[in-house]
């Protein structure tokens, strides 16, 4: 999130919106925690593993993870945000939320998620959140120059109330295009971002995983190394996936007309299949003793039905920090049409590789 540029913090000219007003009301507001509505659960584990395709035993073989590390099923990392929410249905008398920040749009984007995952989460715990607004700014978009940004944050907790995960969401909320003047719409004349150079897309090039199968040790990583090689058709059937796997049913991502509506060509693939596929690339690659601590994505261009996303990424650097033995990753997203849509980064606590009795590192 630290690549955008200074944000614009004065009103734009002609823009009737008091945005350090609105600065003063809601940065720093904080819920109360609230305890999600259901347990963790098996069925909307298999559900998410459906979306992306994952076979982990980890997450899906009672059996097998009762005798790991972990000792039950875990969930998938980044669907821990799911259970402690209160679920789209039944509804009912909803939990506590932010209270939403006045802004002439009502179109919204997830562009940045970030999540530091901490702990382990397992089946039968019930997991609590509290959120916070971190940032908002003006920064224009093509679509609507008067665009307003958001940074929220949400701190989920166990029923120890331990924190398991800090999940960031930076978005923004636009106008309808047809609301938008003909004056406040198009190249932006103001600040804009610009973001970090993109991965080199693999194109036809698809050469296998450079690394060997099995569990990986941290001395055995090299920089350069290739994660594995994951493709997605999207699909009508890919669609629906998405929407039973995540659960999110913002209807830019299903319904063409109101897609169209906001602007966009089509529908596109949501925040949770996105972070699920590419969470898995370092979940696979990682092992069964490895632990995903930490992954930003970076929603850039859209994959949209028709395209073959391709999922992939390649261990930039490995270090030690307090003991523990990371390895930094990137990864990414691309198609054919659109070359790298989603670059992410993620790091990754990898095992020591035991040493022979009488052996010295």
């Amino acid at each position: 999130m630290n690549w955008l540029p200074e944000p614009q913090r004065q009103n734009i000219p002609g823009f009737d919106f008091d945005l350090e007003a609105m600065r003063k009301k809601f940065i720093g507001l904080e819920t109360k925690p609230v305890q999600g509505r259901y347990p963790v659960e098996y069925d909307p584990i298999r559900r998410h593993c459906h979306m992306t395709g994952d076979t982990n035993r980890l997450f899906l073989d009672p059996a097998y993870a009762a005798k790991s590390k972990y000792g039950a099923v875990i969930v998938p990392p980044p669907f821990v945000s799911y259970f402690a929410g209160p679920g789209i249905w039944p509804r009912g008398e909803e939990a506590p939320r932010l209270p939403a920040i006045p802004s002439p749009g009502d179109r919204n984007i997830n562009l940045t998620v970030e999540a530091e995952w901490l702990l382990p989460v397992k089946v039968g715990e019930r997991l609590s959140v509290k959120s916070r607004y971190a940032d908002m700014y003006f920064l224009s978009i093509r679509l609507d120059w008067c665009a307003v940004w958001t940074t929220t944050q949400n701190i989920i907790m166990n029923p120890q109330g331990e924190t398991v995960a800090i999940e960031s969401n930076l978005g923004l909320r636009h106008r309808a295009t047809d609301t938008v003047p003909a004056g406040q719409k198009g190249a932006p004349t103001g600040p804009v971002a610009t973001p970090p150079a993109m991965p080199e897309p693999l194109g036809s090039r698809r050469p296998t995983s450079s690394t060997p199968a099995g569990q990986i040790y941290w001395e055995e990583v090299k920089e350069g190394d290739l994660l594995p090689i994951e493709e997605h058709p999207i699909t009508e059937t890919c669609i629906a996936e998405q929407v039973s796997g995540s659960q999110d049913f913002y209807a830019v991502h299903h319904d063409r007309p109101f897609a169209k509506a906001a602007g966009h060509p089509d529908i596109f693939v949501n925040t949770g299949f996105m972070r699920g596929t590419l969470g898995r690339v370092v979940t696979d690659w990682m092992g069964d003793e490895g632990w995903l601590r930490k992954f930003r994505m970076e929603m850039r261009r859209m994959n949209r039905p028709g395209d073959v996303m391709v999922c992939t990424g390649k261990v930039l650097r490995k270090y030690v920090e307090k003991g523990e033995h990371l390895v930094e990753c990137e990864v990414w997203a691309e198609n054919a049409r659109e070359g790298v849509t989603t670059p992410c980064r993620a790091w990754v606590v990898l095992p020591s590789k035991p040493q022979a009795v009488g052996q010295k590192r």
